[in-house]
């Protein structure tokens, strides 16, 4: 009996450490997501620091200039100061500088770059959601005019992702109620609302019957041969990832809407979100992200793959970001540009050539 006992013993602690040993190499693939050869190698340079300790926030590019806003500081709360420094020929950046105010102390409104304006809706101030929506010009020399009220967005929402299209503006998703949204991803949204924008600013919204495949937020949106790309699907509450899917989505314009939505090129890694993101020249660049939260587990895998009015192309690895982080990122026709937002690592601004 006692070798029978002594034979069992060896056996579960056997079966443990083959358990523990398949779970960390899976953790490990999840980590380094980029122990393969690459596809296209870059260098990563650093380009200074954000004005401010940057958590979260938006960066658009437009005619050689990067405007951020919407970031928050763990100190003050929300920033509502614009940001925008020039990009020089070599793609390295100017000097950061102080744009108009935002007329809201908020975050995780949703920021679109038309036709030389910007604008932006919805947010979160810290105490509730709001509705509001502003946009401003892009003055000569790289400035910003003064932000103007405009159509309020339909519902109060924060987080969700807006893209232009043809003169309109689409939006998915978001976070509708902030005080449910903990753990529960059917407190999020899965409408699309798209409206016209102009000098003017926003038109009325319309609701399009076409919602998208998962209740989300935390998604970023692009356009891109008449359609609307999201990356990628994942629902996210404020602490903790409720889904995430590896899938890329897209829905062409219609007069009135979209059209059913339509999966394509699954991501590298599965189970990520908080990717940074970019889209330019009908490709879509994404950066880090994080496994589980925001505070654990960031990558600095970097990946890319070719946009098209069929979906995309299979994706391709690029060299690593710097660090692992979950930064906010814009590109313009040459260069990429990421602002770390991590807890640990934030307000590092890094850029690269686009490789592909």
């Amino acid at each position: 009996m006692d070798n029978l006992n002594r034979f069992v013993s060896i056996a579960v602690v056997v079966a443990v450490v083959i358990v523990l040993g398949l779970y960390l190499s899976y953790v490990a693939g999840l980590r380094h997501p980029l122990n393969a050869t690459s596809n296209a190698s870059v260098q990563w340079n650093y380009a200074g620091s954000y004005p401010v300790a940057a958590i979260g926030g938006q960066c658009l590019y437009y005619n050689s200039s990067i405007y951020c806003l919407g970031v928050s500081n763990r100190v003050i709360g929300y920033v509502n100061t614009t940001y925008y420094a020039a990009v020089n020929p070599d793609g390295s950046l100017g000097t950061w500088k102080a744009a108009s105010v935002y007329p809201d102390s908020t975050g995780e409104q949703s920021c679109v770059q038309y036709n030389g304006y910007i604008y932006c809706t919805g947010g979160y101030n810290l105490t509730y959601l709001v509705s509001n929506s502003y946009y401003a010009k892009i003055l000569p020399g790289g400035s910003l005019g003064p932000w103007l009220a405009t159509t309020p967005y339909p519902v109060r929402m924060a987080d969700q992702a807006c893209a232009p299209v043809a003169g309109y503006i689409y939006c998915v998703g978001g976070v509708p109620n902030y005080s449910s949204a903990y753990g529960q991803p059917a407190a999020l949204s899965n409408s699309v609302y798209y409206a016209s924008i102009g000098p003017d600013g926003i038109g009325n919204w319309s609701q399009s019957p076409q919602s998208y495949p998962a209740n989300a937020s935390s998604i970023e949106c692009f356009s891109e041969s008449q359609s609307v790309y999201c990356s990628l699907a994942r629902g996210y509450a404020p602490i903790y990832f409720a889904t995430v899917s590896d899938r890329l989505f897209y829905a062409s314009v219609l007069a009135h809407g979209l059209t059913p939505w339509n999966s394509t090129a699954a991501y590298p890694v599965n189970g990520i979100g908080m990717q940074g993101c970019a889209s330019q020249n009908g490709m879509l660049y994404c950066v880090g992200g994080s496994v589980l939260n925001r505070t654990q587990d960031y990558l600095a895998s970097f990946y890319y793959a070719k946009l098209s009015a069929n979906g995309a192309s299979p994706w391709e690895q690029s060299t690593q970001f710097p660090i692992n982080d979950s930064p906010t990122c814009t590109a313009s026709p040459t260069h990429i540009y990421c602002v770390t937002r991590s807890p640990t690592n934030a307000s590092q601004v890094y850029y690269a050539a686009l490789p592909g």
